[in-house]
């Protein structure tokens, strides 16, 4: 597995809450199964869905919530419009996110 976040790139596209619970078997399988060292996962996929939800309205329950809110008050917020900081956010969070990881656990 390299260095970048579990789950950065879908997160933003699925629901980061389903998307953390289905990785857990398969990272609890990982360290039973094949002997892997999954401490650093289960860091890359909290990291990862809980950042990677920050790219559309649709990646996190919260951006969700916000939206409609938001929605609810006349302040009209589109899927388009939202990814385009969205993503930005991202990508900056993720980018300081993935060099942490790979110090504190390979460095």
């Amino acid at each position: 597995m390299n260095d970048k976040d579990e789950g950065d790139d879908y997160c933003a596209f699925i629901d980061n809450i389903p998307f953390a619970a289905a990785l857990i078997p398969v990272l609890t399988d990982l360290g039973s199964q094949y002997g892997v060292g999954v401490h650093p996962l289960w860091w890359a996929l909290a990291a990862g869905t809980g950042l990677g939800g920050n790219g559309t309205i649709i990646g996190s329950s919260a951006n969700l919530i916000a939206t409609g809110l938001a929605q609810a008050r006349g302040v009209k917020i589109g899927f388009l419009e939202f990814a385009k900081i969205g993503m930005v956010i991202l990508l900056l969070t993720t980018g300081i996110a993935n060099p942490l990881l790979v110090v504190r656990f390979w460095g």
